[in-house]
C-alpha cells in the first residue's frame, strides 16, 4: 500500500467516525469506560478472594469490549502522528479523539511546488501535506527552495500561514 493510500485510508476513517452523531459517538465511549471504572473500583474491596474475583471479571469484561470492537487502544506515538497527518484539516474534535492538545503548529521541509492558474502556489510538504496559498503574497521563486525548512502554523479564523525559511509567511489552506 502506498504512502498515499495509507493516509487516505486513515481519513477515511477518520471521516466515517466523525460522521457519527455526537450523542452515538458517547454513548459508545461510555461502555468502554464504564469497563475500565469498573475494573478500577476492584482496587476499594479489602477482602482477597472478592477483589480477585472482581479484577477477574472486570478483565473479563474490558476483554470483551475490547474483542467485540467497541474499545480500540492505540498508542501515544500513533495518536501524535494521526494528529500531525490531520492538521489543517477541519475536525475540531480530533483532539478529544486522540487525547491531547491540538497541535497549533507544524515543521516540516518543501519537497516541490508548482503553480496554480491564478498565479498562487501549492506546496508539497515532507510530511506528504500538501497546501495551497490562498492570499496574493508575493513568494520568491518557491521552485528553487527544495529542502527548506517549512513551519505551518494555525492562524485566525480557522485559516494558517506558510512560512519557508525566512521568507515572509503566506496564508494557505489544506488540501
Amino acid at each position: 500500500m502506498t504512502e498515499k493510500h495509507f493516509f487516505a485510508c486513515k481519513l477515511a476513517i477518520l471521516a466515517a467516525f466523525l460522521s457519527v452523531p455526537a450523542n452515538d459517538a458517547r454513548a459508545q465511549a461510555a461502555r468502554p469506560v464504564a469497563a475500565l471504572e469498573r475494573l478500577k473500583e476492584c482496587r476499594l474491596i479489602v477482602e482477597a478472594d472478592a477483589r480477585a474475583r472482581c479484577f477477574e471479571a472486570g478483565a473479563a469484561s474490558l476483554i470483551s469490549t475490547y474483542d467485540n470492537g467497541d474499545l480500540i487502544i492505540i498508542e501515544r506515538a500513533q495518536a501524535d502522528a494521526a494528529r500531525r497527518a490531520m492538521f489543517g484539516f477541519s475536525a475540531p474534535s480530533l483532539p478529544a479523539v486522540f487525547g491531547g492538545d491540538a497541535i497549533d503548529a507544524l515543521e516540516t521541509s518543501l519537497v516541490r511546488t508548482a503553480g496554480a492558474a491564478n498565479g498562487a502556489w501549492i506546496f508539497h510538504l515532507a510530511d506528504g501535506s500538501v497546501w495551497r496559498q490562498i492570499d496574493n503574497t508575493r513568494v520568491a521563486n518557491p521552485r528553487n527552495r527544495q529542502g527548506e525548512p517549512v513551519i505551518v502554523r494555525k492562524a485566525a479564523l480557522g485559516s494558517y500561514f506558510l512560512k519557508i525559511g525566512d521568507s515572509r509567511a503566506i496564508r494557505v489552506r489544506r488540501e
